[in-house]
């Protein structure tokens, strides 16, 4: 039952595709804060507003492996 509800799914999604009307995956909330935080770093550094060792120290704490 699950193998013919994901095939249903899936032949959706390339219905979608042919025709144009692909909507992207939603991104986590926690990827959305990591990416708001690491263009605003982004910002700091380019205007000037943190030095070269202190935003890469910052770029370090705020990525997380694993």
């Amino acid at each position: 039952m699950y193998i013919k509800l994901e095939e249903r799914v899936a032949a959706t999604v390339i219905a979608q595709h042919k025709i144009g009307n692909f909507q992207p995956r939603k991104k986590k909330r926690m990827y959305r804060q990591v990416q708001q935080r690491l263009k605003s770093l982004c910002m700091e550094y380019k205007t000037g507003d943190r030095e070269l060792p202190n935003f890469l120290c910052a770029v370090g704490h705020s990525i997380r492996f694993g």
